[in-house]
C-alpha cells in the first residue's frame, strides 16, 4: 500500500499531492524478498546500507535508482571493491542474492542452505534455522 506521493508543480517549485505513481507498481514475490534480505545483511556486514535512504526508506540519491534500474553481477562485484564485506562466506552469499532476479536464489529454503548459516555448528543455531523454515512453509 501506497499511502501518497508527491511531485513538484514546475510551475511553482512547490510539491502537490499525485494520483501516478512515479515508479512501476512492483508486485509482492518471494525474490524481492530475498533482494531485500540481502541489502539488510549487506547493511549489517558492510556497516553502510547499499542505498542511501531518508527516513521513510526512500532512496535519496538520483544515481542511485539509476544503479538500481540497471543493477547487475558486475554491479555488486564494483561495490564489494568499493565498500567491504571482509567476510568471505556472506560475500558469496550475496553474490547469490544481490543478483538480478533471474540469477537469484528464489526460495528462503535455498538461502538457508548456504555455508554462512552452518558457520559455527552450534545448536542454537540449528533450532533458529528450524524456526525459520517453519515460518517459511
Amino acid at each position: 500500500v501506497i499511502p501518497k506521493t508527491y511531485r513538484i508543480n514546475p510551475r511553482t517549485s512547490l510539491p502537490y499531492q499525485s494520483n501516478v505513481l512515479p515508479y512501476q507498481v512492483m508486485s509482492a514475490s518471494t525474490t524481492v524478498d530475498i533482494w531485500s534480505f540481502g541489502q539488510l545483511l549487506f547493511q549489517f556486514y558492510a556497516d553502510t546500507p547499499l542505498f542511501a535512504y531518508d527516513r521513510d526508506l526512500n532512496i535519496v540519491r538520483k544515481d542511485d535508482y539509476v544503479t538500481l534500474g540497471s543493477w547487475t553481477r558486475d554491479t555488486l562485484e564494483k561495490t564489494f571493491q568499493e565498500i567491504a564485506v571482509p567476510d568471505p562466506l556472506i560475500r558469496d552469499l550475496l553474490r547469490k542474492i544481490l543478483v538480478p532476479k533471474e540469477e537469484r536464489l528464489t526460495k528462503m529454503e535455498h538461502v538457508l542452505q548456504h555455508p554462512f548459516f552452518d558457520d559455527d555448528g552450534s545448536r542454537e543455531a540449528e533450532v533458529l534455522r528450524q524456526q525459520i523454515q517453519q515460518q517459511v512453509e
